[in-house]
């Protein structure tokens, strides 16, 4: 009689930063402290980062889709740890599955075009997107933390290098892809 509208999970992909602020509430209730202790006393502190603003609610409820503020240097910090698979200053931050799984793309969450971006099609991971560049005659994977506005943290792997956007344009195309190709790859070559 009726269609049947079930999906099985990883069948469909629709970003939400709905679902991100989801997922900041599971794990405040999983550890019992809210999301910026929970934060400071796992990420920001052992990297020595101790400027962070993080937006909350009325309700107490952080937004954990975005609007958090930091420094470009402690922007670069995350990124380094990514980059050496969790390591900052010989100590372990994250795990290494949880790094693993942040560049790994899932069946159905690829070839998504950002509103304002210039990257083309992405692929999206654990809470990281995902892409290719072209630059020196070669290409290598990368992945990026995406931030509104032309806030970026973009781990390259193969050129063992991170990159950090900030910016402030919310109506104009972001241009980072452009910027890495043209100028900044070829610069290190």
């Amino acid at each position: 009689m009726g269609k049947n509208l079930s999906i099985t999970p990883g069948d469909k992909f629709t970003y939400s930063g709905g679902n991100m602020i989801i997922l900041g509430e599971v794990l405040r209730n999983a550890v019992c402290m809210n999301i910026l202790d929970f934060g400071n006393q796992y990420l920001f502190e052992p990297l020595g980062i101790d400027s962070v603003y993080w937006y909350q609610f009325d309700n107490g409820v952080f937004a954990c889709d975005g609007s958090i503020k930091m420094t470009p240097r402690d922007m670069l910090k995350i990124g380094i740890t990514f980059l050496n698979e969790r390591i900052w200053n010989g100590q372990r931050i994250i795990s290494k599955k949880w790094i693993e799984k942040s560049k790994t793309t899932y069946k159905n969450n690829t070839g998504i075009r950002l509103p304002l971006d210039d990257t083309g099609k992405n692929d999206y991971a654990y809470t990281w997107w995902v892409n290719e560049i072209s630059g020196s005659g070669k290409r290598a994977k990368l992945f990026q933390a995406s931030g509104w506005g032309g806030q970026e943290i973009i781990v390259l792997p193969e050129y063992n290098m991170v990159v950090v956007f900030t910016g402030g344009s919310y109506v104009v195309k972001k241009r980072i892809y452009k910027i890495l190709e043209r100028f900044v790859l070829p610069a290190i070559d």
